[in-house]
This record gives C-alpha cells, structure tokens and sequence, in this order.
C-alpha cells in the first residue's frame, strides 16, 4: 500500500545493497543470488499518492479475486485492480511470497494469511512474532462482496509455484505471507523487517550463509536468535463503519487490546456508540480520518486450536 512506509523504506535499502536505486527495472545478474529474486514496490501509483490505493473505493490487496482477475478489461478498471493483472503473471510463477504491510495504528507486528495449514510452519518459526491471523471464513473481504479473500498471499497460495516446485514437491504450489510490520508510518520498524526478509531469503535458498551475513553487516542489522512462542488466531467478527466521522474511544485505537464483549470502541458524530460484538482481540482498527462509510472498521479475533 502507498502509505506503509515500513516496505517502501524496505524495499529502497535492498536495492541499494545490491546497487539498483538508479535503474531498479529489469534483469539483474547477481552472482552470491540463487534463482529469481524479485523486489518490488507493490503499488507504485498509490505510493505517488502516499494513499492505502490509486484509485477511490479500491485496494491492491483485494484485486487480485476472480471478480477483478478474471472480468473482461474494462476502460473505467481502477488503477489498483490494472496493477494487480500486471503482477498475474509474476505471481503463478512465484514459490515464495513475501509481502510487507503496516497497520494504521500502532500495533505489534504479526503474520497473517488466509488459512493455516502445515506448510507455513517453517517459514512462520522465522519470524520473531507472537501472533498470527488466519481468516478461513473470508470474514475480513466481505465488505467488497469477494468470493475469495483476493489478496497477494491468496493468489500466490492458490495460483502460484514455478517448475522448481514441481520438480521440489510434485506439484506446482506457492507460498505467501503478509508481514505485518507494526503502524505504518514507524519506519524504527524497518531493521526487524529488513532481518525476516534476509533471514526467509536464506531459509528458500535465494541466498547462502555467507551473503545472509554480509547483508546483516551492509546493513547494520543485528541477528535475533530467539524465537517467540506462537498464537494462531482466526477473524470471527467485522464491523463496518456507518459513517467516516467516528472517534475511537481511549486506548481503542491499539491493535490487539483484549477486549470482552459489549466494551465500548468509540461513537460517531451524532452520539451513536459502537461496541464490540464479541469477546478476542481487536485488530485492523482503520484510522480515523481514513475510515470509509460501508467498509471495514476494525476487526475481532480470537485465538484457535490446531
């Protein structure tokens, strides 16, 4: 998203390790890189417009459904969703996708993707986060009417996997994930990011021990060794907002407050409270002034066994 500085920072400092700010575009050799690395912003227009997505009522990281994908091309298409079938074809030959994101308001960092299954243990016992979101019932798309979640990991989840991965594991599949670094202007969150980056890079073999190394050196980033013990939570519940002029209430505003049922978000203008419908977390709380009438709000999770 345009205004997640977290990635964007993240992205720039790679480029420049590897000698790319000036002319970032096309193919590269790199002599200590194994296969493909692709870095990349994900939405150049919308970062032009340090804005969530290029074009009014759309997201990036919702265009990648079947609705926005497989849809006869239109004149009017949103900036975001003719971005997203730019990347299409990146993506069904992707075995690793690592995706970047940062929340509106200040937040632990965590992992999320659609639905938790055993493949994404390795990658997760990287990264040094004690929460990940899971949403096997789509609950958190439901405010664009998707019948898929539509995003980046989706797709890559769903569609993605080169030859390698079927030479690898029998069959084509890829893997994605979001990161999600902490709130999105914080760019003090960028050495962690830069670290999980550089560590899952060496964990797929796009790069060996040495140059895993050398770029925590390049960079000054230190090594964390310890690994935080886990939750896996899933979104039971959504609110949407009914109007953009909204106030959260004191301390609301914090990604995973533990909260009960029935305790009091914030009102709107005209006085009308909001509350939360059920007892977990609450997560994905928009920030005000960029809350959108009809869409999502803020989210409730609750952890899950597995």
């Amino acid at each position: 998203h345009g205004d997640e500085l977290t990635g964007i920072e993240l992205v720039k400092q790679m480029l420049a390790v590897f000698g790319l700010s000036q002319d970032p575009s096309g193919v590269h050799e790199a002599p200590l890189i194994y296969g493909n690395l692709f870095m990349g912003f994900g939405n150049p227009a919308a970062i032009d417009l340090n804005a969530r997505g290029a074009s009014e009522n759309s997201d990036l990281n919702r265009s990648f459904s079947s609705l926005d994908i497989g849809r006869k091309v239109r004149p009017d298409d949103p900036v975001d969703v003719i971005r997203a079938r730019e990347l299409v074809p990146l993506f069904e030959r992707t075995d690793y996708l690592f995706d970047i994101h940062a929340t509106s308001n200040d937040s632990y960092p965590f992992v999320c993707f659609g639905e938790y299954d055993a493949r994404f243990q390795s990658i997760l016992d990287l990264i040094p986060v004690e929460r990940v979101i899971t949403d096997p019932l789509l609950i958190y798309t439901k405010d664009q009417g998707l019948p898929e979640l539509g995003t980046t990991d989706y797709y890559v989840n769903r569609f993605g996997g080169s030859e390698w991965s079927k030479r690898r594991f029998g069959k084509k599949q890829g893997l994605g994930i979001c990161y999600e670094t902490g709130q999105q202007e914080d760019v003090r969150r960028v050495p962690l990011a830069m670290f999980v980056v550089i560590r899952l890079m060496r964990h797929v073999g796009s790069i060996k021990e040495k140059m895993e190394q050398n770029l925590y050196n390049r960079l000054e980033i230190e090594r964390i060794e310890r690994q935080a013990k886990q939750r896996i939570y899933a979104i039971t519940h959504r609110v949407d907002a009914r109007s953009s002029d909204f106030k959260y209430a004191e301390g609301m505003k914090d990604g995973w407050l533990a909260v009960g049922k029935g305790c009091l978000v914030g009102e709107y203008g005209d006085g009308e409270r909001v509350y939360t419908p059920a007892s977990g977390s609450i997560v994905f709380q928009r920030k005000e002034g960029k809350i959108d009438q009809g869409r999502c709000m803020f989210c409730i999770v609750q952890e899950i066994a597995l």
